[in-house]
């Protein structure tokens, strides 16, 4: 499609192995580094996307948001990264990470040029029956919807809490706030939102992620061997790279392969079942909260991007300086679990990167962009 609208190919970009990982790190090809500051990573999965368009080697790039990898990378390197509702987008030749959550998106110097990307891009593709859903969504309009951007004192934003508590760091923190300062300068009303079951939303992405995951690897013709009786030996670095089929994934791909392996056979898919009705009352608590505000305004991430070697997978200690104690992906999962549009922007401050990251309903997508284009505005001056 975007070579039909006439866009150039002018690289293939780097990534994460399979797209799990938020720093890149986990690349055969080695870590990407952030074009802010190249001791300091560019974030994953997508994270060549992301440095292609910060360091302006292309203008529009593509990548895979499954629990945060279009805009955990957009956030560290300072792009815009638009994640929008699942299905918007058809997936036809994309490898599956975890289907019920997997969303392609676009990563851009601004929200215009990623609009017009997902015009391009989405809408119903025979070949993706989920992109069905696409046809309650404005694609092919959404670009040209910008010109009626909401003026900031018409919208009302909620924070949800959970998405500001004790994980943010200090530096974070302070950039957020004097975006909130800089939104209600501008007349927009914000107020504090409650979505309880984010706290869960860690532990719910694993279950689902790792299931689906290795239930694709099995449908492709990669059996992952059974496990026997229950030894947590079994699920170390060391045994993973031995016991699961699929000749040359490292030692990453091959754990979340096994436990999803686990779950699936030892449990016959009972936390499975449980993790997709905690997506549902998710998916309720966003409709409860955005029902008396046009959008949800959080961090996109809860540090600055870490220096290459700090994030740590099995500690979720991305950051010990700054005490952070769980995974890099907390303030993103959410989105993909329930389905929604989601999209970071940079705040515009001085210093690293940090992303602002605007939540609309499901289908609400064209909505989401005008949202983040009177941000845009209101950032900039021009509101």
């Amino acid at each position: 499609r975007l070579l039909s609208a006439g866009a150039r190919v002018v690289g293939k970009t780097n990534m994460d192995e399979l797209a799990y990982g938020p720093t890149s790190e986990t690349s055969g090809f080695g870590p990407v580094t952030n074009p802010a500051d190249e001791r300091r990573v560019a974030g994953g999965s997508s994270s060549g996307s992301a440095a292609a368009v910060a360091e302006g080697s292309a203008d529009l790039a593509l990548g895979s948001d499954t629990g945060g990898s279009v805009r955990i990378p957009a956030s560290f390197c300072g792009v815009v990264g638009f994640k929008p509702s699942w299905g918007a987008v058809p997936r036809d030749g994309f490898v599956d990470l975890a289907y019920t959550l997997d969303h392609i998106g676009t990563l851009a110097p601004d929200v215009e040029t990623a609009a017009v990307g997902f015009d391009v891009i989405g809408g119903y593709d025979s070949r993706d029956p989920s992109s069905a859903l696409a046809t309650g969504i404005s694609v092919g309009e959404c670009a040209a919807g910008l010109t009626d951007a909401s003026e900031p004192a018409d919208l009302s934003f909620g924070v949800p809490e959970e998405l500001l508590s004790d994980h943010v760091s200090a530096a974070v923190r302070d950039r957020f706030e004097e975006t909130i300062t800089a939104l209600e300068a501008a007349g927009a009303t914000v107020e504090p939102v409650r979505l309880p079951t984010i706290e869960d939303a860690v532990y719910v992405w694993n279950a689902v992620t790792n299931v689906e995951f290795a239930a694709a690897l099995r449908r492709n013709g990669l059996p992952i061997e059974r496990p026997g009786p229950f030894d947590t030996s079994r699920y170390d670095a060391a045994s993973a790279r031995q016991s699961a089929a699929g000749v040359g994934f490292g030692d990453v791909v091959r754990e979340r392969a096994l436990v999803g392996a686990a779950l699936l056979d030892r449990y016959d898919g009972r936390h499975y079942t449980r993790a997709r009705n905690v997506c549902a009352t998710l998916e309720s608590e966003f409709d409860a909260a955005l029902s008396d505000h046009h959008a949800l305004v959080s961090p996109t991430m809860p540090v600055v991007a870490p220096e290459v070697g700090a994030w740590q997978p099995h500690s979720y200690d991305a950051n010990a300086d700054e005490g952070l104690t769980v995974p890099l992906a907390y303030n993103t999962r959410p989105m993909d679990l329930a389905g929604v549009p989601a999209v970071t922007v940079p705040d515009g401050g001085d210093g690293l990167p940090v992303g602002i990251q605007f939540v609309a309903g499901r289908h609400e997508d064209a909505h989401l962009l005008r949202v983040a284009r009177t941000f845009e505005r209101v950032r900039d001056g021009d509101a």
